[in-house]
């Protein structure tokens, strides 16, 4: 701790994931390889680092049946993972169950045999939904963390991740907050490579800070976003990556670490924002010219996202925008449906089914009973596929 102001320094760092690109160096524990000395400086110079691990560690490939990547990383690149010195690893996303239960345990017990402590997973949804608290000059800073409903959560009696529910959530926030000076809230979740929040995301972020979080951090869109002060409390809506060299655009190649400055005497929070560039193999500090364009986009976007007329339409464009590839898979991608997309310059999807189609749809997903039903019946007919299969 700085003896002058008396002061802790936490840095948050987003999604990580070793890749083609990095495998090896995290494998050797090469981690100034991956990350230059001005970021690797910043964190092992701080009281407290840390991160959402996004993938599970593996001694071998068992990936699970589901929409989307299953991402997976050698159980050896934690020789990189611990040159980081973490103090606390986040596993309430929608990749640790990638590669089944065993994937998750076996990633529990690597962190566990090198004095790692994580949160966010459990054996059920009681133990996922257990927070971390710091503790310095008993001065208490609370951890948690959750994720949006995808292919990992935990339930009743199985493993996985924390689902944010209403239900529960909020009122666990509110109890680990009646213990702690300070709740830090990491929320996995918000569109990919969507920079602002939804209408509903916005809401959900402003109970949070009701509820007793102090700051609400969400991650997994892979992309900066945009920052609200709420009620003297601040919510930002996506960190970027941190380590995950996948895209090449202008959504990935750039994150942001963030350093929480806490005066345990005043009780008083400061933030700053380091913008990290992506390498080659990894991350480096953004240059002066980069740092100002990065944070001048960000507030601009903060800004805008304060006009509840703006935040709406951008939403609705974005929806518009992603409207072929949901409706591309429900109808199954076809190559007869493709050719015919193409053929009507993308109006294909938008026109194939009648209003009162999309009625039935929005009625089925939107109430509450019969997307209850829905979602049974479409875990049926899997079962029922898999069945048949054997």
């Amino acid at each position: 701790m700085n003896k002058t102001n008396k002061e802790i320094n936490i840095i948050i760092g987003a999604d990580l994931v070793p890749t083609k690109v990095n495998t090896d160096l995290f494998e050797k524990g090469e981690i100034y390889n991956i990350i230059d000395d001005n970021i690797l400086n910043n964190i092992t110079s701080s009281n407290f680092f840390c991160f959402n691990l996004e993938t599970p560690l593996i001694k071998n490939i068992n990936p699970i049946e589901k929409n989307g990547p299953a991402l997976y990383a050698k159980e050896e690149t934690i020789n990189g993972i611990r040159k980081l010195n973490p103090k606390l690893i986040f596993l309430g996303n929608n990749h640790i169950l990638d590669q089944n239960y065993d994937g998750l345990s076996n990633t529990e017990k690597i962190l566990q045999d090198n004095n790692i402590p994580f949160i966010g997973v459990g054996n059920n949804i009681d133990e996922a939904r257990e927070n971390y608290i710091y503790s310095i000059n008993n001065y208490k800073i609370g951890f948690y963390n959750c994720t949006e409903h995808e292919f990992s959560l935990a339930t009743l009696n199985t493993p996985g991740a924390n689902l944010f529910n209403p239900e529960y959530t909020y009122e666990d926030i509110k109890k680990l907050k009646s213990k702690c000076n300070k709740v830090i809230m990491i929320y996995h979740g918000g569109k990919e490579q969507y920079r602002y929040p939804s209408p509903e995301l916005k809401i959900r972020c402003e109970k949070m800070i009701d509820s007793g979080a102090d700051i609400v951090i969400c991650q997994h869109s892979h992309c900066i976003g945009s920052m609200e002060n709420y009620h003297g409390k601040t919510i930002i809506f996506g960190q970027g990556n941190f380590i995950f060299r996948k895209l090449d655009n202008e959504y990935w190649n750039n994150g942001l670490l963030i350093n929480l400055k806490i005066d345990i005497y005043n009780n008083d929070m400061k933030i700053e924002y380091i913008p990290i560039i992506s390498t080659n193999n990894g991350i480096r500090a953004a240059n002066s010219d980069e740092h100002k364009k990065i944070m001048n986009d960000f507030f601009k976007r903060s800004k805008d996202i304060e006009n509840k007329e703006f935040l709406e339409k951008e939403y609705k464009i974005m929806c518009d925008n992603t409207y072929n590839n949901y409706i591309s898979n429900f109808l199954g991608k076809k190559f007869i449906f493709r050719v015919l997309n193409k053929i009507t310059n993308g109006k294909f999807y938008k026109h194939y089914y009648r209003k009162d189609s999309l009625l039935a749809m929005l009625n089925y997903i939107e109430c509450e009973t019969h997307r209850e039903v829905l979602i049974q019946s479409l875990k049926n007919r899997i079962y029922d596929i898999n069945e048949r299969s054997k």
